[in-house]
């Protein structure tokens, strides 16, 4: 085979994997679009876009359980989903999973478990999870200027109780 027919069939083959890229991506919901869903209860369109893999409609469904938006609150049916979406990633499932852990709401209470769901959303900057896991660890530690410092930076900055050398080193 010439180069320039590997060449043409190297471009045919790019070609084919741009299409179907493209045409899966134009297939997946906005961000938008997944709100509009779930503010008008679809959730029969939701479940095919979280069933298809889309970590923002499995967080959706997941919070829909959670709180008993739009469908009967079950703790297992929104651990399922945020599960889903976690394994991706996904902060905010993330978090809501750990506090179904640390609640014992769908699976059994776990501690550890939890904490370590929230601290990987707190690495991806959940302003919720960075303040829980400052909680944490100022109810451990006991004090509140931990609280604060912790969930500024996300445990960017060492502990410490004098404001002025903690300002110096964030």
């Amino acid at each position: 085979m010439t180069s320039h027919v590997r060449a043409v069939a190297l471009a045919g083959v790019l070609s084919l994997v741009t299409f179907t890229v493209s045409s899966c991506a134009q297939q997946d919901a906005t961000l938008e679009e997944i709100a509009e869903l779930r503010e008008h209860g679809e959730v029969t369109e939701l479940l095919a876009l979280a069933e298809r893999g889309n970590t923002v409609a499995q967080y959706n469904l997941g919070e829909m359980y959670h709180i008993g938006e739009g469908v009967p609150t079950d703790y297992v049916e929104a651990v399922r989903w945020y599960k889903l979406a976690a394994k991706e990633e996904h902060a905010g499932s993330q978090f809501n999973l750990g506090v179904l852990y640390a609640n014992g709401r769908g699976v059994p209470q776990d501690f550890a478990q939890a904490v370590e769901l929230v601290q990987l959303a707190a690495e991806q900057n959940h302003a919720d999870a960075q303040y829980a896991l400052g909680l944490v660890f100022a109810k451990i530690r006991g004090t509140e200027y931990e609280v604060y410092i912790y969930s500024s930076v996300a445990g960017s900055c060492a502990r410490t109780t004098d404001q002025s050398s903690a300002a110096a080193r964030c």
